[in-house]
Formats: C-alpha cells, structure tokens, sequence
C-alpha cells in the first residue's frame, strides 16, 4: 500500500489527509466508494470511513446509488464550498502544466514553402 501520494493541490493548500481527500475527489469526477479512496490514498478503510463521513456532514460528497454492497458517492457540485475547490484545482492544474510547458521550437528560420506532389 503506498502511502500518501500528494499532488499539486496538496502542495499548494498543505500535506494533510483531507486535501489529499478533496485531490482524488476533484481528480477522479465520477462515482466514488471507500475503498477507492482507501486505495488511491493509501490510507486504511475505517480512516476512508470516517474522511468520506466528515464530507457527507459538510454536504460537500452526496450519496449515489449502490452497486451490490458498496455505496457510491459523488461530488455535490451546488455546494458553494466544493464549486471554490473546483476553481482552485483547475488553477494547480493549470501551474502543473506551465511547470512543464516546454517552450515552442522552430523548425526552421527562413521562408515555409509548400511542397506539392502535382506537377505544376
């Protein structure tokens, strides 16, 4: 099991359990249950358990639908709190990529010509 795997988010807004939370939770827009995030953090299920438990009491996670004995949860997209969460993982995404951008190269400094395999 790895342990902690922190990303952008975590580096801009600090190393703690619940932004890493809110990293895999804004990362992975789709259903999620506790032993994904248990999993993907690297943290036990009862400590997935009682994480998922305080974003349900924020309303910030709503309950899904069940598949056989898992329960689902989903990002409450309305709630004023995760829609700022949203922003600010967008902007780390956006330094992420300017941290790598390689700068443009040019191919060549003269004239572009066109080739053409007609005769003209």
């Amino acid at each position: 099991m790895t342990r902690y795997k922190y990303g952008q988010f975590c580096e801009v807004y600090g190393k703690t359990l619940t932004n890493l939370l809110w990293e895999h939770v804004l990362c992975f827009d789709n259903y999620i249950d506790v032993g994904f995030v248990a999993k993907e953090i690297g943290i036990s299920r009862p400590k997935a358990y009682k994480l998922i438990y305080e974003f349900l009491e924020k309303k910030y996670l709503v309950k899904q639908r069940m598949v056989g004995k898992t329960q689902l949860y989903r990002l409450n997209k309305e709630h004023p709190i995760v829609k700022i969460h949203l922003r600010n993982f967008r902007e780390c995404g956006r330094m992420v990529v300017e941290k790598y951008k390689k700068p443009a190269t040019h191919i060549t400094n003269g004239p572009v010509g066109v080739i053409s395999t007609k005769s003209i």
